[in-house]
């Protein structure tokens, strides 16, 4: 006799579980997102480190004990595939590649065939909630995907431009986007990779290139399941190349 069984959706990828319900649903579980608790844990582990320097605790709590004091039903959402994609959709913690897709799932499943119309000029749905912490967020991986010094960020005409969009954001100082933000996203992305990768088979490489300012770069490279990661990159522009 043949058994079907419904592929478990891909959104699951950036949940934690562990058996519980949620409240008196019989149905459904527990979720909590990944990104969120590695925001949330990384805060801690940065105050734990705090009270290590001044000897008030030995040593930082390990992160699974950090996500551990987050994984309670108080901070849960409800396993329905709805509810993931809808916290995807808007989460600040998840990559934007994940948040657009959820989007898009999510508007393919209330949509039923009927077809939307967008206006030039007018802002979108995400546009109206977006949240001070996804805006600085974005902005940290606009300007070091676009190349942008982080002065830059604080240029008057940027700024005029952003608050013309929004005039609620507060634009982040240069020293708040490449300090507190970029740690944060830095931390995430380590936690996401470690996540991808953990448990697997990888194959561990090194090479060099030149990056369009001329820059000699040798990087350290692992491969998993046919995709790259990049662990570590050097300036060496100032070596012999020598092929030692």
């Amino acid at each position: 006799m043949k058994h079907s069984f419904r592929a478990r959706n891909w959104a699951w990828e950036y949940f934690e579980r562990n058996g519980t319900k949620y409240l008196t649903n019989k149905t459904h579980c527990n979720a909590w997102c990944k990104g969120c608790l590695r925001s949330q844990s990384a805060a801690l582990k940065e105050e734990d480190e705090q009270l290590v320097i001044s000897c008030q605790i030995e040593k930082s709590r390990p992160e699974s004990e950090l996500f551990k004091q987050f994984m309670i039903p108080k901070h849960a959402i409800c396993g329905k595939i709805r509810n993931l994609h809808l916290h995807l959709a808007e989460c600040p913690h998840v990559e934007r590649q994940v948040r657009n897709r959820a989007a898009s799932d999510q508007g393919t499943r209330t949509g039923h065939g009927k077809s939307t119309e967008s206006t030039a000029g007018q802002p979108t749905s995400q546009m109206t909630t977006v949240s001070q912490e996804w805006f600085e967020t974005e902005l940290c991986r606009t300007a070091a995907s676009a190349g942008w010094s982080w002065n830059s960020t604080s240029d008057p005409e940027f700024v005029s431009m952003m608050k013309m969009l929004r005039p609620d954001l507060e634009i982040p100082e240069r020293r708040v986007l490449s300090g507190r933000v970029l740690d944060a996203e830095i931390t995430r992305a380590v936690s996401d990779m470690k996540d991808r990768v953990g448990k697997k088979l990888v194959t561990g490489m090194c090479d060099g290139w030149k990056s369009i300012t001329r820059t000699s770069v040798a990087a350290f490279v692992i491969t998993v399941d046919y995709q790259a990661h990049i662990i570590n990159t050097h300036d060496v522009s100032a070596e012999r190349k020598n092929c030692r």
